[in-house]
């Protein structure tokens, strides 16, 4: 299992009651180092000065969403482009899930969240990361998750391809 306690996360929200919640979660689980935005933008400056190891960022914000976010850090070449980015929304429908996925977020989370949700996404990027792929039209993690071996005793990527 993970040891969260060396962790430094950046938690992007403009909600003032939701940055604490989030603290108090990750407090929970061990993480001492929490910075805290309001904004992408305030983001973006903080990731390009600060060693950040997750950002935890929710989806709708002023000035730019977390998935415009997201897709701004997968394309800077200021900011780590394979740094784990977790969305949060409060509208986890299937469009804003498949928009954050295209964007290259590295996972996604409904609010309200729940301690043990998010304990599975922080733990999911760090003890079982996923390739990283930079194409024409997308930079992120690998959005295929193997699922292990299908029917025909092929793994998923192999299935797919062949």
């Amino acid at each position: 299992m993970a040891d969260f306690s060396k962790l430094f996360v950046l938690v992007v929200d403009d909600n003032e009651p939701m940055q604490r919640i989030v603290h108090t979660i990750l407090e929970a689980f061990g993480v001492t180092r929490v910075i805290y935005a309001t904004d992408a933008d305030q983001a973006v400056g903080i990731l390009e000065t600060e060693p950040v190891d997750i950002v935890i960022c929710d989806e709708i914000m002023p000035n730019m969403t977390g998935s415009e976010f997201c897709r701004a850090v997968r394309t800077s070449d200021k900011i780590n482009p394979h740094l784990p980015i977790i969305i949060l929304t409060a509208f986890a429908n299937r469009n804003n899930v498949i928009k954050a996925r295209d964007a290259g977020a590295t996972e996604f989370c409904a609010k309200p969240v729940s301690i043990q949700t998010l304990f599975n996404r922080i733990a999911a990027v760090i003890d079982r990361p996923r390739p990283f792929v930079r194409a024409t039209s997308f930079v992120g993690p690998d959005r295929r998750r193997s699922l292990g071996p299908t029917s025909n005793g092929l793994t998923r990527r192999e299935s797919d391809n062949g």
